[in-house]
């Protein structure tokens, strides 16, 4: 019954470490992606604090995929050395994985205070092309959108009032209107939706992507954790075995 045991979950750790290399990709995915919206966008976030998030989820597909491949090499060789430094592994990546998934539910909900500046960022639009507004007509033509809100939160800008010429800077056209100018008779021309609405959802959706993964990586390194435990449980028989019916022979 044990050498069966034993069997089970030595194909099962190889399995699990396959799947490590699978949680590695998409923790690496959805991190990448956070830290280019971060990077990108960087001007209209209140801290950085954000970053964090991502930069933890690195490390933990980093150290998964490490993991996964050390794991697969157990295959060939295995011995009580190398499934306690496995273990050590799996306990290290719980760690992180847990960390990495309170630190995306808890920025989940700060997204919206991330963001508060984007009022300050708009109102300070001058038209000069000065880095400030090349940072918000980026976003708006980039994410496709027209003011903090929508397109009428111009008519409250300095830059409004400055120029009086009853218009939005042109990066809130839509790319298939040819002949929009900004002006607000063209409203039909401009990106229906606000940028803080469109900033936020991809933010939202990028952390609630890094939070599920970790969540489901977790599963999987407690299954990972489990077999190899029991492996180190049948370990001791099998060397005293070896050596009572070998060397002692």
């Amino acid at each position: 019954m044990g050498s069966i045991t034993v069997v089970i979950c030595e194909k099962s750790r190889g399995i699990f470490s396959l799947f490590l290399w699978g949680g590695a990709v998409t923790m690496a995915i959805g991190s990448m992606f956070l830290l280019m919206v971060c990077s990108s966008y960087v001007a209209f976030f209140k801290d950085n604090y954000l970053t964090y998030t991502a930069w933890i989820a690195v490390s933990g597909a980093i150290l998964l995929f490490l993991t996964g491949t050390f794991g697969l090499c157990m295959i060939a060789k295995d011995s009580q050395c190398q499934q306690g430094i496995f273990m050590f592994l799996i306990v290290l990546l719980i760690c992180i994985e847990a960390t990495s998934a309170v630190l995306a539910a808890a920025y989940t909900k700060r997204v919206a205070y991330e963001l508060s500046s984007l009022d300050e960022k708009f109102n300070h639009y001058n038209g000069t092309g000065t880095q400030s507004d090349r940072d918000v007509d980026t976003l708006q033509h980039e994410l496709r959108c027209c003011g903090v809100h929508n397109y009428t939160d111009w008519k409250s800008t300095t830059w409004y009032e400055y120029t009086a010429n009853n218009s939005v800077p042109e990066s809130c056209c839509d790319r298939r209107s040819i002949n929009c100018t900004g002006n607000m008779t063209q409203f039909e021309f401009f990106y229906d939706q606000g940028c803080l609405t469109k900033l936020e959802h991809r933010v939202k959706l990028y952390l609630t992507y890094i939070l599920w993964s970790s969540v489901a990586v977790l599963g999987l390194l407690v299954l990972a954790a489990m077999s190899n435990g029991i492996l180190m449980r049948y370990s001791p028989e099998q060397d005293y075995t070896a050596v009572s019916s070998g060397t002692l022979a």
